[in-house]
C-alpha cells in the first residue's frame, strides 16, 4: 500500500512541476503582450511605437549572401520592412531588383521580411520575425532610417508605391 502512495505522490509532484512550467511560460507571453501597450492618461491606451530620436533596437543578422548585418555601423541604414503578400512590397522589390539606386557612400538599404525568399539585387535581405516585433511593425511596407549613431532618423509607413519609396529616401540618393 505504501508503494501506491509513493507512486501517487511522485505523479502529483511531476504534474505540479509541469503546471508550474506552463504557468511560467504563460506569464511570460502575457508580459510580452502587455509591454506592447502604454497608458497615456485619461483612460487611453495606445500601442507603443518607435519615435524619431529613440535608440533603434539592435538587429544583428545574416543576409542572403551570408554576410553579417549590424545596425550599429558608420553608415545610415534604410530598413525596408516588407511582406511577400503585399502588392506594394512586391512592386518596390521588383524595382529594386531591376535598377540600381545611386545611394550616397554612407547609406545601405536592408530589406527585412518574415518569410524566406531570395532576392536578386544589391539590397541586403534578412529574415527576422524578431525585427518586426522589436520595431513594432504593424503595416508594410514601412521604412525606418537609422543614423550612424544608432538612433531613429525617420519612420514612414505610408508608402503607396515605388515613387513614394524613392520620395522617402531621396535625401540619401545622389542627384
Amino acid at each position: 500500500m505504501s508503494k501506491i502512495v509513493v507512486f501517487f505522490l511522485i505523479l502529483v509532484t511531476c504534474l505540479l512541476i509541469i503546471e508550474m512550467i506552463f504557468m511560467y511560460k504563460l506569464a511570460r507571453l502575457i508580459a510580452i503582450f502587455l509591454n506592447r501597450f502604454r497608458y497615456i492618461g485619461n483612460g487611453q491606451i495606445h500601442l507603443k511605437s518607435l519615435q524619431k530620436g529613440q535608440k533603434a533596437p539592435l538587429i544583428s543578422a545574416i543576409n542572403q549572401y551570408q554576410e553579417k548585418i549590424n545596425i550599429l555601423s558608420e553608415s545610415y541604414k534604410i530598413l525596408l520592412f516588407k511582406d511577400l503578400n503585399c502588392g506594394t512590397c512586391k512592386e518596390i522589390t521588383k524595382q529594386l531588383e531591376n535598377e540600381t539606386l545611386d545611394l550616397k557612400d554612407n547609406v545601405e538599404i536592408i530589406a527585412i521580411q518574415r518569410e524566406v525568399q531570395a532576392i536578386n539585387s544589391s539590397v541586403s535581405l534578412i529574415f527576422s520575425n524578431e525585427a518586426f516585433e522589436d520595431y513594432n511593425i504593424e503595416n508594410v511596407p514601412t521604412i525606418v532610417i537609422v543614423n550612424p549613431g544608432g538612433t531613429i532618423y525617420s519612420i514612414n509607413n505610408k508608402i503607396g508605391d515605388y515613387p513614394d519609396f524613392i520620395e522617402s529616401i531621396k535625401e540619401f540618393i545622389n542627384k
